[in-house]
């Protein structure tokens, strides 16, 4: 576990313990679907945030969480947010856009982003 990793930081853990475990491509969306998270986490959420990297073989799993409560607009990151300055939902929706598997999960605890990526063998 990382705790309050930069969102290079976290960028470059993953494609250290990810290359050899999902095809380049599927491996460069997830790197950026990560960044996206945690900068947001940072940003918006509450300390500490926290990134949890899983590996197997031809699947990754990435928890991003902080202790905040997460987007307000229930549709955050499923629609395009406005272009002006200052709007949360860019991040959320750029992970949904490039075809992630990613869940937006709130608890007693803070909010977490969960994005996957591959395929069982």
């Amino acid at each position: 576990m990382m705790s309050d990793p930069s969102p290079a930081q976290v960028r470059h853990v993953l494609t250290s313990i990810g290359g050899a475990r999902v095809p380049g491509t599927v491996l460069e969306e997830l790197v950026i679907g990560v960044g996206e998270a945690v900068a947001n986490a940072r940003q918006h959420g509450g300390s500490p945030a926290t990134a949890r990297i899983w590996a197997g073989s031809g699947r990754i799993l990435v928890h991003v969480h902080d202790s905040g409560p997460g987007p307000a607009d229930p549709l955050a990151g499923l629609i395009p947010a406005r272009a002006e300055p200052g709007l949360r939902g860019s991040g959320l929706w750029l992970i949904h856009m490039i075809g992630l598997d990613a869940a937006l999960i709130r608890s007693p605890d803070g909010f977490t982003v969960r994005l996957s990526a591959g395929h069982a063998v």
